[in-house]
């Protein structure tokens, strides 16, 4: 997980916002958040968003 979420090429910086992303596309999973940086990085990788 910590090479995943420390591979993404988004100016999301949050660490802990990156591994959570990273565990929700791994184990392919929606994402729940209503931060909108974590979302629009979700939707550039593919991953669904709810809330």
């Amino acid at each position: 997980m910590a090479w995943r979420a420390g591979s993404y090429a988004f100016a999301h910086r949050d660490p802990c916002d990156r591994h959570i992303l990273a565990t929700a596309e791994a184990l392919r999973l929606p994402l729940v958040t209503a931060d909108k940086e974590l979302t629009k990085a979700a939707h550039s990788i593919g991953v669904p968003v709810v809330w």
